[in-house]
């Protein structure tokens, strides 16, 4: 529930700032498909699901990162393998 409450800030702010560019605004294709691709999953699923998903993502990853430079810094000392 903290994350949520974290990170549901800034979906709503990605959420806000998509619905602000104008329909007939000419953007280069790439962004204009980027944009696209943003507003189906928003649209389709609740904004709790990708809050979920991005913070269980990003906590996953910073899991594995954090692991990584323990077991570096534990195999650098000299008699523990």
């Amino acid at each position: 529930m903290i994350i949520e409450l974290v990170t549901s800030p800034m979906f709503l702010l990605i959420d806000s700032i998509i619905s602000l560019i104008p329909e007939g605004l000419v953007l280069p294709n790439y962004i204009s498909q980027t944009l696209d691709l943003l507003k189906y999953p928003l649209s389709i699923f609740p904004v709790d699901l990708w809050v979920v998903i991005i913070s269980n993502v990003t906590f996953w990853y910073g899991a594995q990162l954090s692991w990584g430079i323990i077991e570096w810094v534990y195999k650098k000392i000299p008699m523990i393998s």
